[in-house]
């Protein structure tokens, strides 16, 4: 059998010692590194390092690295939640050698909230996510939860844009190149399945539009709240899935810059605060276009967009050629 234990790491954020547990297998890691699962809480947690006698079996046999996270515990994964998160992948890659194209995320409740937001968000992470009974829409978690119940309905316009915000549902494009699963629980009381329903409708009428996205759904009509938090079928979705480092297309949409940068695009500036911006681009050869909504200003690392033999690349912005040349990093203002 493999090695269990919780591990600890200094934060750049704070300089604080965080920790997160963690399963490494008997067998020595494939050449490309270990496959890794990030298994993220519910509201009520504790750091360990508890692995089910099937987990660390299934670790074992498929050389897989098992991860329970923290991540500064009830944020729901966003804020310094989600820095965290993205902390421990590059703490554990660097120090138990994780193949970085092979790296998965799941949680039911609080947790798969977080796997949704992070799988959506960072795609060239994390190559697949499984969330069960997550929210994805926060103006819906309002309207459930903290609306006055005579106005549910009713709801701030200032507060709008960040329920938007942090709700998967809004940016489900940007999850391109990534697989979702959605999992469902049809009697769940206290997060209702409409959450999971729309994201996966939305992800498949996504797909219906453009290629790669990879959208899977498990609805059980008569369980409550975590009851389809199955780990062999969650691990079965993940087996031989890769995330891409060099895809030809991506989708960016966000509410807000931190989340405004995938691949080789970037936004920079928005047009009118509140409002969501989107910057797709596909490249072809030595072509990129570029289609925006609500920018104001971004920037295309070309080198990173191209093939190494590329020596001039031509840029299209909404239709309209706006660079010729080498392949540099270059920042565009409408």
């Amino acid at each position: 059998m493999g090695t269990a234990d919780v591990v600890w790491y200094r934060s750049p954020v704070d300089g604080s010692q965080q920790a997160y547990g963690i399963y490494v297998p008997a067998n020595p890691p494939p050449p490309e590194g270990y496959p890794a699962v990030f298994h993220a809480h519910g509201y009520g947690w504790s750091v360990s390092s508890n692995f089910s006698q099937w987990q660390r079996e299934w670790a074992d046999a498929h050389r897989w690295v098992l991860i329970n996270l923290n991540a500064r515990g009830p944020q729901f994964y966003e804020g310094i939640g989600e820095v965290a998160t993205l902390e421990v992948v590059r703490d554990a890659t660097s120090r138990f050698g994780l193949d970085g194209r092979r790296l998965y995320i799941t949680g039911a409740s609080m947790g798969g909230t977080g796997a949704f937001r992070h799988g959506l968000r960072h795609p060239e992470v994390f190559a697949a996510a499984a969330g069960v009974d997550g929210w994805s829409d926060f103006r819906l978690w309002h309207y459930e939860w903290y609306a006055r119940t005579d106005a549910r309905d009713s709801i701030e316009e200032f507060r709008r844009p960040l329920l938007q915000a942090c709700s998967p549902i809004y940016w489900a494009g940007r999850g391109q190149w990534g697989a979702i699963k959605t999992i469902v629980d049809g009697a769940d009381t206290t997060v209702g399945p409409d959450h999971g329903l729309s994201l996966h409708a939305a992800l498949v009428e996504l797909g219906v539009r453009k290629e790669g996205y990879d959208a899977a759904l498990t609805l059980n009509y008569d369980r409550g709240h975590g009851g389809g938090y199955s780990l062999p079928d969650i691990y079965r979705f993940f087996e031989g899935r890769e995330s891409l480092s060099q895809p030809q297309q991506f989708h960016c949409r966000t509410y807000v810059l931190k989340h405004g940068e995938m691949y080789w695009g970037r936004i920079d500036e928005f047009d009118v605060l509140g409002l969501p911006a989107t910057l797709a681009s596909d490249q072809s050869g030595d072509t990129v276009t570029v289609l925006t909504e609500n920018v104001e200003r971004f920037t295309l690392h070309l080198k990173a967009a191209v093939e190494a033999d590329v020596a001039e690349v031509r840029v299209y912005a909404d239709g309209l050629e706006c660079y010729h040349g080498p392949p540099d990093t270059v920042t565009f203002e409408a």
